[in-house]
């Protein structure tokens, strides 16, 4: 076989898988997701239950007003970005916006365990097991 004739065909296709390379590595990758809503981390906890005990959660978690808690964060969370907006920049402002919502995550988390203590003891046995089997939520990645 004569290497002249496939000179060409071997360079191009080198030429490809170096781009195709130098694409994966150069492109940037969008940011990790934020926390999960209190009303996610509920659901997904319900999703592995059986239907009766998944609705003493999903009530646990109403009666302690863990949905108005996804809409405050999502609200706050315009709030803030409103504030980095404008003109002139209140620093002031923004301050306070984000130790409220941090304050606001860590009460809900403590809403997220008091909805458990309501809901856990009227959940039959295979509720309880299921949601031992969880676990703890993954460690936070570095930045």
């Amino acid at each position: 076989m004569d290497f002249r004739r496939l000179r060409p065909w071997i360079l191009t296709a080198s030429l490809l898988a170096n781009g195709f390379l130098a694409g994966v590595l150069v492109v940037d990758r969008p940011p990790p997701p934020g926390p999960p809503k209190p009303g996610d981390i509920v659901e997904k906890m319900a999703a592995t239950l059986p239907a009766a005990d998944a609705r003493i959660l999903r009530q646990a978690a109403g009666d302690q007003g863990l949905l108005d808690v996804d809409r405050d964060q999502s609200e706050q969370h315009r709030r803030i970005g409103m504030l980095m907006q404008a003109e002139p920049f209140d620093a002031e402002a923004f301050r306070q916006a984000v130790t409220d919502l941090s304050s606001r995550r860590e009460q809900a988390g403590d809403r997220i365990g008091k909805a458990l203590i309501q809901a856990i003891p009227q959940m039959s046995t295979a509720g309880r097991q299921a949601l031992s089997r969880l676990g703890p939520p993954p460690p936070k990645q570095p930045d």
